[in-house]
């Protein structure tokens, strides 16, 4: 799924090529800001996305440790 940074830019996020737990924590962080943002969108902008306002809020409601099926190997 898409994921929104602050900026409100669409992407798919991928992990930090840095394999310290200091780059885990900071990429954690920035998932969890993303599934934030996901919460501020409008319509318009979810469609612009090409999501659904139900796979936004479903996206956004994820806990921290559930990964990106992208990270996990």
């Amino acid at each position: 799924m898409a994921h929104i940074d602050h900026t409100g830019a669409c992407f798919t996020p991928v992990p930090s090529s840095n394999t310290s737990v200091f780059g885990f924590v900071v990429d954690m962080i920035a998932l969890a800001s993303q599934r934030r943002a996901l919460r501020t969108l409008d319509d318009a902008a979810l469609r612009d996305m090409g999501i659904s306002a139900k796979e936004a809020q479903t996206e956004a409601t994820r806990p921290i440790w559930d990964l990106p099926q992208n990270w996990r190997r």
